[in-house]
């Protein structure tokens, strides 16, 4: 589930996503990039990694177009606004469909995993 869900006068709705790197707590980002796996070397967010999924997914959950990215490791806050991306979201829910009917369903239904 997403942080929050933003708005103002002047935008449409968004999903907010925060990330807290409490080890960096007070370094620049710039200096704290690379011990940030999922922000690439210009401190965007990589996607290939998890949390794109993860926002990609807040954001057709919610039917919004737009999520902010914020990373936080002290002032100032970086944030990246992320469009939703209809290719890279209908590939994973193909993934997350197929591995649902594949792997967890038998296993609801047969009720294997309550015995």
């Amino acid at each position: 589930s997403p942080d929050a869900i933003v708005s103002c006068a002047c935008c449409e709705k968004a999903v907010l996503e925060v990330k807290c790197a409490a080890s960096m707590k007070g370094a620049s980002l710039t200096k704290t990039s690379k011990r940030l796996p999922y922000l690439d070397e210009n401190l965007q967010l990589r996607h290939d990694h998890d949390y794109y999924a993860q926002v990609q997914a807040e954001m057709a959950a919610t039917k919004l177009r737009r999520a902010y990215f914020a990373v936080f490791t002290g002032p100032p806050v970086n944030i990246e606004v992320i469009t939703f991306d209809e290719n890279f979201w209908a590939a994973a829910k193909l993934k997350a469909e197929s591995f649902f009917f594949n792997h967890i369903f038998p296993e609801l239904q047969s009720m294997r995993i309550f015995k």
